[in-house]
């Protein structure tokens, strides 16, 4: 019990007007910092009416648009899942600030646009090399060797290269401590918001 309350407690833990821009400085620092547990949030699906989830790298966040961007393959069941229902939910968990996060929205995919170039652009080769693979992504192989990367075509890389952008209109956060959790939600309507306290 001493231990947690020695603990910090967020100075906006009791003030629902601060919450979210603290909630986006999470976001916007997962992108910026490979070592936040917002580097790599969960993001889940719903395919043939089960879901799923996986691990992805979180490469963008723009507050004002409420965006939060990763990348992926159009192989992907992800992707598939996303094209019959592009509503996603994605989750991230900072263990040492006690904080979880989980955003709802519809997801854009782009494919020969901007931003996609631009997202191309700014990846690693190394990152890009990865989009290579072949087979397809998900597709069942006699011996993990038969999907090593080298010696695979590298031409092709971008045809499959897709950038995802999940567009936040739901927005739950929620605080864990032993002196009382807090949770809260945002939920935006046209873009209008509307904020308040839930029972944790």
């Amino acid at each position: 019990m001493v231990a947690f309350m020695s603990e910090p407690i967020p100075a906006h833990h009791n003030d629902l007007d601060a919450i979210l821009p603290a909630a986006f400085r999470l976001f916007s620092r997962g992108v910026a910092d490979r070592r936040s547990a917002f580097h790599t949030p969960t993001i889940a699906t719903i395919a043939h009416g089960l879901p799923a989830l996986r691990t992805v790298v979180l490469r963008g966040f723009d507050p004002v648009l409420r965006t939060l961007t990763f990348h992926t393959d159009v192989r992907s069941a992800k992707v598939a899942a996303l094209i019959a229902n592009p509503m996603a939910a994605l989750h991230a968990y900072d263990a040492g600030q006690k904080i979880q996060i989980r955003a709802t929205g519809p997801v854009t995919l782009h494919e020969a646009d901007d931003a996609a170039d631009g997202a191309w652009e700014r990846s690693s080769p190394p990152a890009r090399r990865t989009y290579a693979i072949l087979p397809a992504p998900g597709t069942a192989i006699a011996s993990p060797a038969d999907a090593d990367l080298d010696g695979q075509d590298l031409a092709a890389t971008r045809a499959v290269f897709r950038r995802a952008d999940l567009t936040i209109t739901h927005l739950e956060w929620l605080y864990l401590a032993a002196t009382g959790h807090r949770r809260a939600r945002f939920t935006w309507t046209d873009d209008a918001l509307s904020s308040t306290w839930l029972v944790p």
